[in-house]
């Protein structure tokens, strides 16, 4: 059990709590405000616990992660039950790319709070990273279990599925997350859903996705991501004077996609036999020069 704390304190953390959950634009001078009331917070009663987990998650979102580690573990070291600073450090670890001491994090705070299903989630996404595919399925199972109603959960799931190239599963969750996402926030589950048809060379039911996708996208850089896949499953069509146009859109979107193959395949995840395509049409654009390295 948590110590009892002071009614002050109950005041600084549901401050906390509104701004760092419930307002995500929170503007660091505000977050920095709260910093200097928990900074006294903490002078007056080093040992609260609590204080010191609402610290590392302002940190935390101000971006100064080893400030966050160091106030997180001293929340644990004082309240070893304490599921919110095991849960966010595991986050910022999972940011620092550290991902096997995320998964430590999110394994302690699921034997503290086992019914919270963002922690099997956040496991999820870090097993995927390590390429623990079947591993992060699980968890993604879980996670939906938890909360049928959570598009991510089934989106999620779907990129596992992708990676694994069963693309017919993949699609399944990725129709599931369509139908309880909002409309604002379909674009991605669209990308990916058109990516995993174009996989099983269903070339239209793949341009219907991006073009969804690119109705809600207002970003130009996502924007291009949807007329550069666009473009590859017009060229897969033997489309090829439709898919020079539209990939055109994509390069004067993002001019990342004017032959930067490495960076693309990085920032987008493309497996090789999308980039293959890609380079074939980007070598009818006469695009990238000799920059075409894998």
């Amino acid at each position: 059990m948590y110590k009892r704390i002071s009614i002050r304190t109950v005041g600084i953390i549901m401050a906390l709590i509104i701004a760092t959950f419930l307002h995500v634009g929170c503007k660091a001078s505000k977050q920095k405000k709260l910093l200097h009331k928990l900074n006294e917070e903490i002078a007056r009663n080093p040992q609260n616990a609590e204080a010191y987990t609402d610290r590392g998650e302002i940190y935390f979102s101000l971006r100064e992660y080893e400030k966050a580690i160091d106030d997180l573990t001293r929340a644990i070291s004082i309240e070893p039950q304490n599921f919110r600073a095991y849960k966010t450090r595991g986050t910022v670890y999972s940011v620092l790319s550290k991902h096997e001491k995320a998964i430590e994090d999110f394994n302690a705070a699921i034997e503290i709070e086992p019914g919270d299903f963002r922690v099997y989630t956040n496991r999820g996404i870090e097993y995927f990273f390590l390429r623990q595919f079947e591993k992060a399925i699980q968890d993604y199972n879980r996670s939906i279990e938890l909360a049928p109603k959570d598009p991510w959960g089934y989106h999620n799931r779907a990129i596992a599925y992708h990676k694994l190239k069963e693309y017919e599963k993949a699609i399944e969750d990725y129709t599931h997350a369509i139908e309880l996402a909002s409309e604002l926030k379909r674009a991605l589950i669209y990308q990916g859903r058109g990516a995993a048809f174009w996989h099983l060379k269903e070339y239209e039911r793949a341009i219907e996705d991006f073009d969804n996708a690119l109705r809600l996208q207002e970003s130009m850089k996502r924007k291009a991501v949807s007329y550069a896949f666009k473009a590859i499953t017009l060229y897969s069509l033997g489309e090829k004077e439709k898919a020079k146009k539209v990939y055109q859109d994509a390069i004067d979107a993002d001019k990342r996609w004017a032959g930067q193959f490495k960076e693309v395949k990085k920032a987008y995840a493309l497996t090789d036999d999308f980039l293959e395509v890609m380079r074939e049409l980007c070598n009818e654009l006469n695009v990238g020069g000799n920059n075409t390295e894998k």
